[in-house]
């Protein structure tokens, strides 16, 4: 299990890396995992903008926001926290067909 979480961990410093890159021109690991952690330590959106403020990252609401979403979505401390189903909706998993062996 530590394999899938340090790949989903891998995953997401991948892609605020990218996001980095987009935005800013600058594609750093370092910086990407030190985002990441500044987002896991705020409460919320807001403090986790503050705290940016407060560092002195002059990054674009953009980005801000973009990182925002990246690690909420992708880190898997908050993965399976999102929205319940609304009623009426259900949730189903993919199914898939495996043939039998003679």
């Amino acid at each position: 299990m530590d394999d899938v979480l340090n790949l989903e961990l891998l995953s997401l410093v991948s892609k605020v890396s990218s996001e980095l890159q987009n935005h800013v021109g600058i594609s750093d690991k370092t910086l990407a995992e030190f985002l990441i952690a500044q987002r896991l330590e705020s409460t919320s959106s807001s403090d986790f903008r503050k705290k940016l403020e407060t560092i002195g990252a002059e990054f674009p609401p953009s980005l801000v926001n973009s990182l925002d979403r990246l690690v909420l979505t992708l880190h898997p401390k908050f993965k399976g926290k999102g929205e319940p189903a609304k009623s009426g909706e259900e949730q189903t998993s993919p199914r898939t067909e495996t043939a039998a062996m003679p």
